[in-house]
């Protein structure tokens, strides 16, 4: 890299032999992410741009599903879903990187941790399938994100993204025309600094994002019906790195994230009793983690806790002056660890795991004018399906790198040959071409 960082990612760049990382080495160490230095930080904290330039990344998407393509037809011509991908290269005094069509319906999102979309867990369920689909999915993510040091010490990096997604459908039946007309954007800014030797962390480094997001939607037939969603989200993600000695490390991660998103259904004519007309949205979320392990010239690894809690709020207002009102609240204690270790020129494994140590959630459900209260609280050590494992793999071939989130079941079930059950060999896969002719 072009300078001085943390030992943990001075250690697994050592492991990787200069490559800049992807999404699919990230995902390749499950929830410990949050803790690992990769290129893809700089979503969060766009700082991180400044020491990764002069590089194309190609994510090539999630695999899909093998066992039903093989029977499919056009076998050869289905393509993986989700194919994203940017380029950094220096500019002024500073690196320049440029992302393009990035899976984004979340406007928050935490060191790893995301709040989702409204539409998928705060909307109410009595939305009519056409409102729901008001909240959308955005398209045309574009990423523009720029860091530039202001001395050996301190780097900045400032970062504007765009989505939208829109369109109109018109259909004409007897002689009456009905059209169907959405419109959804999403604008978002991020500030990010890195600051070297603050007492005893090696690198501070501190993300800030805004996001807002906008919506109409209308459905038009002999009466016309509008949905109208407004959003915004700030997120801020605080990481500090400290080194020490023979290889050791230790990472501390801090997180806060608000959202608010608004839905409202304006109807041509007075709505009958019981129709959703208003609903009102929060969500909170917060993380403390703290990481340590070592790095050698063969791999490194690493172990953790993340305490971390979220809570929403959703007040849905229906004709005849009913409101509901539901309020969720959890906490968990999540313990991971994770390695990558180096076994030969062209191959590079990775694997985590990990387990909630604790878990609670609360949920409370006032049907207001209905007059009917339900609290649930559900305790215990872990939620189901707790514990994770997750693998990964490198694949190097001179400056290029091919990374891809190991399939298990392959540990399983062998090849194709040998089980019969055909079977992918990754779930996602990556490619990551350095081309400025520098180490990073």
């Amino acid at each position: 890299m072009n300078k001085v960082t943390t030992a943990a990612l001075a250690g697994l760049l050592a492991v990787t032999a200069g490559a800049q990382a992807s999404a699919s080495r990230w995902n390749g160490f499950g929830s410990a992410q949050a803790y690992i230095a990769d290129v893809q930080d700089i979503f969060t904290l766009p700082g991180v741009v400044a020491s990764h330039a002069d590089t194309t990344y190609f994510e090539l998407g999630n695999g899909i599903d093998i066992a039903a393509a093989f029977t499919a037809t056009a076998y050869n011509g289905i393509a993986p879903a989700n194919v994203w991908g940017g380029v950094h290269s220096k500019l002024g005094g500073g690196v320049l990187g440029l992302w393009f069509n990035r899976v984004s319906n979340t406007i928050s999102g935490i060191a790893g941790y995301t709040i989702p979309n409204a539409g998928a867990v705060l909307g109410g369920a009595e939305f009519t399938a056409w409102s729901a689909a008001a909240t959308g999915t955005l398209n045309n993510q574009i990423d523009a994100i720029y860091g530039f040091s202001l001395s050996d010490a301190t780097t900045l990096g400032i970062g504007l993204s765009r989505a939208t997604n829109s369109g109109k459908t018109e259909t004409t039946v007897g002689g009456t025309t009905g059209s169907f007309d959405s419109s959804i954007g999403d604008f978002g800014i991020s500030l990010g600094l890195e600051q070297k030797e603050v007492g005893p962390i090696s690198l501070l480094e501190i993300g800030l994002q805004y996001s807002s997001r906008g919506n109409s939607f209308a459905q038009k037939g002999t009466a016309t019906d509008k949905v109208n969603m407004n959003g915004s989200s700030i997120n801020l993600r605080v990481g500090g790195d400290m080194t020490g000695e023979k290889g050791m490390f230790s990472r501390v991660e801090l997180g806060f994230a608000t959202q608010s998103l608004g839905l409202k259904d304006e109807f041509a004519t007075a709505p009958a009793a019981g129709s959703f007309v208003e609903s009102k949205n929060s969500a909170s979320m917060w993380n403390l983690g703290y990481a340590m392990g070592g790095t050698s010239d063969k791999g490194m690894g690493l172990m953790g806790l993340m305490l971390s809690g979220s809570g929403t709020s959703r007040d849905e207002a229906y004709n005849a002056a009913e409101v509901d009102k539901t309020d969720t609240s959890k906490m968990g204690l999540l313990a991971t660890t994770a390695g990558e270790a180096k076994i030969n020129g062209w191959l590079t494994v990775r694997a985590g795991l990990e387990s909630n140590l604790f878990y609670s959630a609360s949920t409370t459900t006032d049907q207001g004018a209905a007059g009917s209260t339900t609290k649930t609280i559900i305790t215990s050590d872990a939620p189901a399906a707790n514990g994770k494992a997750s693998m990964g793999t490198t694949l190097t071939f001179g400056d290029i790198s091919i990374d891809g989130v190991l399939n298990q079941d392959l540990l399983y079930t062998g090849t194709y040959l040998v089980s019969g059950v055909p079977g992918a060999l990754s779930s996602q896969v990556s490619l990551t071409w350095p081309w400025g002719g520098s180490k990073q």
